[in-house]
Parts: structure tokens; C-alpha cells; sequence
């Protein structure tokens, strides 16, 4: 099993991986495309992963970045084991429960 690397919290994903990543974002934590574009921006003047910007500028909860690292670390697993699983649809029991986020 791949482990997340420690300094960026995510693993490296492949371009069909991070768009669904984002689609993940949005559609199933409702983080709004605006919000993700800040925290895109400020990605690049902080140099930090993505799921600790967003919590680090209010625009995710603690639930919801244990949930995104449920996700990454779910993709992690699947391309170790070559698993034609696709993580769109990986979902865990607290997606329903999930607060909506701010637009």
C-alpha cells in the first residue's frame, strides 16, 4: 500500500484523479468552484496541499478534510492494486450527514 507523502498530504495523482478530485469537492462536500479556485491560488503563493488550505481558510470543516483524506487515501489504494474501481464512487457513510458548505 502507498502511503500519502507526509509533506503534501495527498498523493500524486494523475490528471483523471485530480478532476475527479475536484468534482469531489464540489459535488459531494458542496465547496463551491469559487472557493476551490482561492484555495487553488493560494496553493501557489503557500506551497501547502489543497485539502490543508482549504481548512486552513474556513472553507472546510474538520469532518469534511477526514473525508477528503478518506478519498485520497481510498485513491492511493485503488492504483496500488490496479483495482478498475473508480473513486467517483467511493463514498463514504458521512457524505449525507456532511454539513452543506458556505457558498
Amino acid at each position: 500500500m502507498r502511503l500519502l507523502d507526509p509533506h503534501k498530504m495527498t498523493p500524486n495523482l494523475t490528471p483523471a484523479h485530480e478532476t475527479q478530485f475536484l468534482n469531489f469537492l464540489q459535488e459531494d462536500l458542496a465547496i463551491s468552484a469559487g472557493a476551490i479556485a482561492m484555495a487553488l491560488r493560494h496553493r501557489e503563493k503557500d506551497s501547502g496541499p489543497l485539502p490543508m488550505i482549504l481548512w486552513k481558510y474556513g472553507l472546510v470543516t474538520l469532518e469534511q478534510l477526514d473525508h477528503i483524506f478518506d478519498w485520497l487515501e481510498t485513491v492511493a489504494v485503488l492504483e496500488d492494486s490496479q483495482d478498475p474501481v473508480d473513486p467517483r464512487h467511493v463514498r463514504s457513510p458521512l457524505v449525507g450527514a456532511l454539513p452543506q458548505a458556505r457558498p
